[in-house]
């Protein structure tokens, strides 16, 4: 998550749109925001669905 931070307008001026995803709740990713000072979106998928659509669930 740092490095998404920190290279940031890299991304954007590649065209890339970069997000974190887990399945920590949204007021974790609160926090998590809070405590990194991020500015990429974090997504909660709490159920596992979009995590096991990508392939990468971990159990």
């Amino acid at each position: 998550m740092l490095l998404l931070r920190d290279r940031r307008s890299e991304l954007e001026e590649a065209g890339v749109s970069a997000f974190g995803i887990s399945r920590d709740s949204a007021w974790s990713h609160v926090a998590w925001r809070a405590a990194l000072d991020l500015e990429v979106p974090l997504l909660s998928d709490w159920n596992g669905e979009a995590v096991r659509g990508f392939g990468v669930a971990q159990d």
